[in-house]
């Protein structure tokens, strides 16, 4: 398939008249097979892009905006990279392409190829950008396979290189994620590990970064841990990573259990008992530690129990060389919520810490 684009703009200058620049591109794709799609464009146009929602940045950490454009956009799920990384670390971010503090890059020629063949999925880009603003040409390069293994499992690889400065910034990791729906039975289970190096130009620190995940999702029982490292002299040329020279642990667990009888038998059709800690910081101090916990109950007739118990203790589960800040909140409140038939009944009771 072969799309061609015309582009027409008209400035307006007092005292000199208006004038008028044309410029053009070309997009072009081609279907290898059903699952795997080829594709080049020449000088790239993003003008039906939809603009950026607005947000106010409250931290002194970058926000990540979610891509837009719809070239980098296609087939970008292959670039999904390890498990529990959310916005925390992204090996390949494609807005690092095109875009410079805010001004936008313009793009000569951009190639790729991706999708699935047999059990590999594979995608690769190649993207050259013209000079702009005192920044020279530049070429960037994203590659990143995995194969699926057993039923439900995967391992691959990431390399990235470039960087939107200039400067010479490469990226190599390997992922594992293993899942199965038949753990112990018919419980689900997930466990994944990654870890990344990074060639920059410093020659300090650790470019290493690594993490893990184990995920239990299931009815009774729905458990979720976290941990990541991320060194000092990380800094992924086309990557996203708010904060390096940190560690984070986070733990989430979620009691559900069903009434089938007794007295919430009939009124109440699931308890939920919920408790979350985040610990994150610098190795070996300065670590900050929070904790919460919930807990909700879904009534037959659309009411609900709920409550909430909200604290950041002192104390930490790790070696007491770790320093811990001391944060404090407001007195658990227990709020209870029940309904019989159509009279509502409420009962609120305040515990003191």
């Amino acid at each position: 398939m072969m799309k061609p684009v015309s582009i027409s703009d008209k400035d307006f200058v007092e005292g000199l008249g208006s004038g008028q620049k044309l410029s053009g591109g070309l997009d072009i794709y081609k279907n290898f097979t059903p699952n795997y799609v080829g594709a080049f464009s020449y000088k790239t146009d993003f003008a039906e892009t939809e603009v950026d929602e607005r947000r106010i940045n409250l931290t002194r950490f970058p926000l990540c905006f979610p891509e837009k454009r719809t070239f980098f956009l296609e087939g970008s799920e292959i670039y999904n990279f390890g498990l529990g990384n959310g916005e925390s670390f992204i090996p390949f971010f494609s807005r690092q392409i095109g875009l410079y503090k805010g001004q936008q890059i313009p793009l000569i020629f951009s190639t790729k190829i991706f999708g699935k063949l047999g059990n590999t999925n594979l995608a690769i880009l190649g993207v050259k950008t013209n000079s702009s603003e005192g920044l020279l040409t530049g070429n960037f390069v994203a590659a990143r396979a995995y194969q699926n293994i057993l039923d439900q499992s995967k391992v691959g690889m990431i390399f990235t290189s470039g960087s939107p400065s200039g400067e010479k910034n490469s990226l190599f990791g390997l992922d594992l994620v293993y899942s199965t729906s038949q753990f112990r039975g018919d419980k689900s289970l997930s466990v994944g590990g990654w870890w990344v190096h990074n060639w920059n130009e410093s020659n300090r620190g650790h470019h290493q970064a690594f993490g893990c995940m184990v995920d239990y999702p299931n009815e009774l029982w729905d458990c979720r841990l976290i941990y990541g490292y991320f060194g000092d002299s990380l800094n992924p040329g086309l990557g996203f990573l708010p904060r390096n020279n940190v560690q984070n642990l986070s733990w989430r667990g979620s009691f559900q259990p069903r009434p089938q009888q007794g007295l919430f038998a009939g009124p109440i059709r699931q308890f939920f008992l919920k408790l979350k800690a985040v610990t994150s910081g610098t190795w070996p101090a300065n670590w900050k530690r929070g904790t919460s916990g919930s807990f909700r109950s879904t009534s037959r007739r659309k009411a609900a129990s709920t409550s909430s118990l909200d604290s950041a203790p002192s104390a930490i589960f790790f070696p007491t060389t770790l320093r811990s800040r001391k944060a404090y909140s407001s007195p658990p409140v227990l709020t209870i919520i029940r309904t019989i038939r159509s009279r509502p009944i409420s009962l609120c009771r305040q515990i003191s810490a």
